[in-house]
């Protein structure tokens, strides 16, 4: 099982510190390590066909790899791996992969090239997904979109938070996550409070702990498919909030914070 998130803990300057003395350390030895691989740049065709054949015996064939790219550092190739949608590092003759981020170290900051990426996907794939809604109180200036468990005590904390959110302009729209799996009491729970006549109410109820109907489904709900995305999205946990452009914030944050990082 999956547990809720524990609550944010800010690290310290030294801690910053070293983890950005750290990153330099890694690009550095990356770098060295894949530089004899550098002083030829194979075709994107090529490239593909070689990781692809390094692959076949490791990963099913279904779970294949997708996009291949060229990154800024030469000799080191971006791969996108279907089964995940992991994005992932090779050399050009695919004897090496790093999993992980890529960062990009600028004249005054390190630039996380893969979350990037991930943010894009998230906001593709989460532009027409529909779950359970709160609108804004008045104008909407902005939406979030969070996977929720009715198990998790700090999700119940973050519901509410939705009243200062409306209040401020912002749209919540709730997707399930069942942190304990498909066909677990979590995810009955989940398709009873979606194909309830009014799921708004069954929902708020459930946050409450109090009761609702129970054992109830419909041909449309959207239980499952939000469960699909979890992985393809990295949610790990509950709750997890999907920025509009795709940002994904892992764990409780009180609506203050969450409207701070929106600019509100």
């Amino acid at each position: 099982m999956i547990l809720c998130p524990k609550m944010h803990i800010p690290r310290t300057s030294m801690q910053n510190q070293k983890i950005t003395g750290a990153l330099v350390a890694i690009a550095a030895a990356v770098s060295f390590m894949f530089a004899p691989l550098a002083q030829a740049e194979d075709s994107l065709a090529e490239v593909r066909a070689t990781i692809e054949k390094a692959l076949t015996p490791i990963i099913p064939s279904d779970d294949g790899i997708g996009e291949v790219k060229k990154t800024g550092m030469a000799g080191i190739y971006e791969v996108e791996l279907k089964g995940s949608g992991q994005t992932v590092y090779f050399s050009a003759d695919g004897k090496y992969m790093l999993a992980g981020s890529l960062y990009q170290l600028t004249s005054d900051r390190l630039v996380n090239l893969t979350e990037q990426k991930k943010n894009k996907q998230r906001k593709q794939l989460l532009a027409d997904v529909q779950g359970i809604s709160y609108p804004a109180v008045g104008e909407q200036k902005a939406e979030i979109k969070v996977f929720t468990d009715i198990t998790c005590p700090y999700c119940r904390k973050l519901h509410a938070e939705i009243p200062a959110l409306n209040k401020a302009g912002v749209k919540v729209t709730y997707l399930a996550f069942p942190r304990a799996g498909i066909g677990s009491r979590a995810y009955t729970d989940l398709v009873s409070i979606y194909c309830a006549k009014d799921p708004q109410q069954a929902m708020n109820k459930a946050k409450k702990q109090q009761s609702f109907k129970r054992d109830l489904t419909c041909d449309d709900q959207p239980v499952d498919a939000h469960y699909s995305l979890v992985q393809k999205l990295g949610v790990t946990g509950t709750p997890a909030i999907a920025m509009a452009d795709g940002t994904l914030i892992p764990g409780y944050r009180p609506a203050a914070a969450i409207l701070a990082q929106m600019g509100l």
